[in-house]
């Protein structure tokens, strides 16, 4: 269960890539019946292929490629093969087109945007995902590939964790939306552009998980004790919910005051609009009220 977590946490942090292209809030709702549904689907036929493959092939095969290249003897084999070989061929690339590169894309075009824009960071991304990561060896066996994905929930599991207590608990989803994109804005926290706050409670809740990840991929040289063994097998969830629990109590210790928008500062943004208008025409816009929106200060 902590790997496949941690094979959905990576769009759990970065799921407004997708999510913004909705045409209404309600758009995602869909995914909450469907995503569990195909993936226990998937994960059953997973089940039954490798329980049965130690009756057909004396062997339990878990990688449906090896099952795939035994169907080679005879015409029809070959042609079943051909078609689950495209199938999987297909996935793969619309997964990676629409999920992994496109994440990996925005996050590179916003930290280089002299040097990468969204059509450069998928190709980097093709590059070091295909190559540089060697993913034939984590491919290997299944350890190594469960391993792998496990990974991603000692790291990601905490990010999740302060993202939410940030957003919907201590700032009740109040953003001052244009800071956001000023590099010397409320939210750059201070000289170094960085939350002290989250860092600490990342490495923090990262560094007892790390013993657990190095037994996993080298159980025969790594030795721990049964109480890190427990713990790891629980990452994602004790990740989540300590950075969560952690960073909402050192918010409230030590508040970011100058980062808190009260509800009386939320800007308008009709009033950015006309201000802006105005600046451009030198005139002045005709005010206009908009039922929801509160009014900024005259």
């Amino acid at each position: 269960m902590t790997s496949v977590t941690g094979g959905y946490c990576t769009i759990a942090v970065n799921i407004t890539d997708f999510s913004r292209f909705g045409k209404t809030p309600k758009a995602q709702w869909c995914q909450l019946p469907l995503i569990p549904f195909f993936k226990v689907l998937a994960f059953l036929f997973g089940i039954i292929c490798t329980g049965a493959s130690i009756h057909i092939y004396g062997e339990h095969v878990w990688d449906p490629l090896q099952i795939v290249t035994s169907w080679g003897t005879t015409p029809g084999g070959r042609c079943a093969a051909f078609l689950a070989s495209t199938i999987w061929l297909l996935a793969q690339i619309c997964c990676n087109i629409s999920a992994n590169s496109i994440s990996f894309a925005n996050d590179i075009s916003t930290l280089f945007p002299r040097w990468f824009n969204i059509r450069r960071g998928v190709i980097f991304a093709a590059i070091v995902g295909a190559w540089g990561l060697v993913p034939w060896k984590t491919n290997s066996a299944a350890g190594s590939l469960l391993s792998f994905m496990s990974g991603h929930a000692i790291i990601l599991g905490p990010f999740a964790g302060i993202m939410i207590a940030d957003y919907w608990i201590i700032r009740r989803r109040s953003l001052d939306v244009a800071s956001l994109y000023d590099p010397k804005g409320r939210y750059r926290y201070n000289k170094f552009g960085t939350n002290w706050r989250a860092f600490i409670i990342v490495f923090g809740v990262v560094g007892p998980l790390v013993p657990g990840l190095a037994r996993a991929v080298s159980p025969s040289t790594v030795h721990i004790g049964i109480g890190l063994r427990h713990l790891y097998s629980i990452s994602w969830l004790f990740g989540f919910f300590t950075a969560l629990v952690s960073y909402f109590t050192l918010m409230k210790v030590f508040p970011a005051n100058s980062t808190l928008n009260r509800r009386d500062e939320v800007l308008n943004g009709l009033n950015m609009i006309e201000s802006d208008l105005e600046h451009q025409h030198g005139s002045k816009i005709v005010e206009e009220k908009v039922t929801g929106i509160p009014e900024g200060k005259k």
